[in-house]
């Protein structure tokens, strides 16, 4: 890793006549901050443009500094997450590594690129270094597209109220909320949906969230406080400490669809944290969030599906067993799901049908593959040829 605590002035030169600073500040433990001159605070930016001439959708957002993504080839679909690399490349630019599903880091891509307001240029550079491909992409809302406003909310209460400097909980929410107000009610009731399930009654999401921050610090002092009154501030460990981290960002932002995913991560005490997703497939066309009954006839069909995808997954070949990868027989048909402009993307999240080390599990179905099993429905809102199987772009 390059130094620390280091300050680095980036030039974005990408056109002859504006030119815009960006500022990455990286420091041990954390990924470094991208501050953006003229894109200030927190935000959400949707684009278009080519990668080596292919054409690319980019979903990029930044909260308290820290930058990351999601991107796709128009002509396959799939979602690849970007996030920052820990460090920042000889040329100063912006790095970000490629997560397309359960590569190690030394297999990811990256992206080598300067960002203005005016859009971001740059270099695709494979994983052996060996191939640099052209990035072109410009700030882009085309029609069906939605505007949206990055949100961050941080709170915290004490264990003890009596014991300033003891053992307290921390919650950070990362959120998106619509740009016009003509969407807020029905949109800001599905996002509550996915972010809080089980919270009723709230009118906004910041009501939601603040809902949900008194469930879990009650939850927090009602588990703790009784031991912890018998502890002195040093003899208690950090396992004390608890903390909820959580953001929403957006998959697709297209044709009146509206998919995001919901990532949360909760700390009580032991090991490690626990972590989960959750998505969001909202129709805007129709004012709903569309659930697997209403893409899929008969779900239970989708198993064979499943268990290709999963072969494909775990890079298994034929015969080979799964018997050593999960903790299940067969896959399941998880109601756990995003949709994409060619398929279904299943997500199993830790300890659901393999171990924590396996991490989240995504298995793509695509709809060429399962085209006999999708509702007329979805079918015709999705553009879908029953002849040839294929997406209408």
């Amino acid at each position: 890793m390059r130094s620390l605590f280091l300050l680095l002035f980036i030039p974005l030169l990408l056109s002859c006549s504006r030119h815009k600073t960006t500022r990455v500040v990286a420091q041990e433990g954390k990924k470094p901050q991208v501050m953006i001159e003229g894109l200030d605070g927190n935000f959400y930016k949707r684009y278009s443009g080519t990668i080596a001439g292919k054409a690319v959708a980019v979903q990029l957002q930044r909260w308290n500094g820290i930058l990351f993504g999601t991107y796709q080839y128009i002509s396959d679909g799939r979602i690849i997450n970007l996030e920052v690399n820990p460090d920042v490349d000889e040329n100063d630019d912006v790095v970000l590594f490629e997560q397309p599903g359960d590569l190690q880091p030394k297999e990811q891509p990256s992206w080598h690129i300067q960002i203005a307001e005016i859009g971001i240029s740059g270099q695709w550079v494979s994983a052996d270094g060996t191939q640099q491909l052209p990035i072109e992409l410009k700030e882009n809302y085309p029609e069906g597209s939605i505007r949206l406003k990055a949100n961050y909310l941080e709170d915290s209460a004490l264990l003890l109220p009596d014991r300033p400097n003891g053992a307290k909980a921390i919650s950070t929410y990362e959120y998106l909320v619509p740009s016009d107000p003509g969407e807020l009610q029905s949109l800001t009731q599905s996002i509550i949906n996915c972010m809080c399930p089980g919270i009723t009654g709230a009118k906004s999401i910041e009501e939601a969230l603040k809902k949900e921050d008194e469930r879990f610090f009650a939850d927090y002092q009602k588990t703790n406080r009784e031991f912890y009154k018998k502890l002195t501030d040093q003899q208690a460990s950090f396992s004390f400490n608890y903390t909820y981290e959580s953001r929403l960002c957006v998959l697709e932002n297209y044709d009146n669809w509206l998919v995001a995913e919901y990532f949360y991560s909760i700390y009580t005490g032991g090991a490690h944290a626990n972590y989960g997703f959750r998505y969001l497939n909202y129709d805007r066309s129709t004012q709903k969030e569309w659930t697997l009954n209403e893409v899929v006839t008969d779900t239970a069909l989708l198993t064979p599906a499943l268990f290709d995808a999963a072969m494909l997954y775990f890079q298994l070949k034929p015969g080979e067993s799964f018997e050593d990868r999960l903790l299940v027989d067969k896959i399941p048909v998880s109601s756990n799901f995003f949709l994409s402009k060619k398929g279904i993307t299943f997500v199993y999240n830790p300890y659901e049908i393999a171990s924590y080390a396996d991490g989240r599990i995504t298995l793509f179905v695509s709809y060429n593959s399962i085209l006999q099993l999708l509702t007329p429905t979805f079918i015709t809102r999705m553009q879908l040829s029953e002849n040839k199987g294929v997406v209408r772009l």
